[in-house]
């Protein structure tokens, strides 16, 4: 039987000492640079819904004086949703932050919200329907407003702008096309009038039902 010298026994277990002590350094630093590269665009993530809740809200207050005596739907405060408003993001740069903006009925005009049969079976889809509404009443008179359902047609495309039938419907149904281009050319006209417009530049994407856009520094 041949004796392994002491000393190899020794240098053996101070090569596996110091090898388990390369490991240990190596998967820390892994493990630091994968919290850091999850941390940051958590940060950089609430940053964005930082800015872009304070954007939707400046355009808020602008879409509110510019639609005030017009026949075109009310804008309310935007409402943030998605990944990004949830705190994770699927990529770690170009974030996107959706936001959904509630729409309200203009004067002389109501929203009716309708399944639409004609879709797919399995699919459930709505429109909204408009309808319009008497205003033959003293306070809408006194707005000097014409009622659409009792004024002579005539009189109303002298003395009116059209209705949001006329505009943004088709078919008594609030078009998704129309609407997502009328809401594009409200936010490129708006944009100068903003703030944010001094440091940042807007570039409109192209999309058919929706308004989308990139904002860079």
């Amino acid at each position: 039987r041949r004796e392994e010298p002491e000393g190899d026994i020794v240098n053996a277990n101070e090569e596996d000492a110091v090898r388990n002590d390369l490991d240990d350094h190596v998967q820390e630093n892994i493990g630091r640079r994968l919290v850091e590269r999850i941390q940051w665009p958590v940060q950089d993530l609430q940053k964005g819904c930082e800015w872009t809740t304070d954007l939707m809200d400046n355009y808020t207050i602008f879409f509110g004086h510019v639609l005030a005596n017009s026949f075109y739907p009310g804008l309310q405060r935007a409402i943030g949703v998605g990944s990004a408003f949830e705190g994770w993001s699927p990529r770690e740069q170009d974030f996107v932050y959706r936001v959904l903006i509630p729409m309200t009925p203009p004067r002389g005009h109501s929203f009716h919200l309708e399944l639409d049969s004609a879709e797919q079976r399995h699919v459930r889809n709505f429109r909204v329907r408009v309808q319009l509404e008497c205003t033959c009443t003293e306070e809408q008179q006194a707005e000097n407003m014409l009622c659409f359902l009792h004024h002579p047609e005539e009189e109303l495309r002298s003395n009116q702008v059209p209705s949001l039938l006329d505009t943004l419907c088709t078919d008594s149904y609030l078009d998704v096309e129309k609407t997502a281009r009328w809401f594009h050319q409200l936010v490129r006209a708006i944009w100068p009038a903003l703030p944010q417009s001094h440091n940042w530049h807007l570039k409109l994407l192209p999309s058919r039902r929706c308004c989308q856009f990139q904002v860079t520094n």
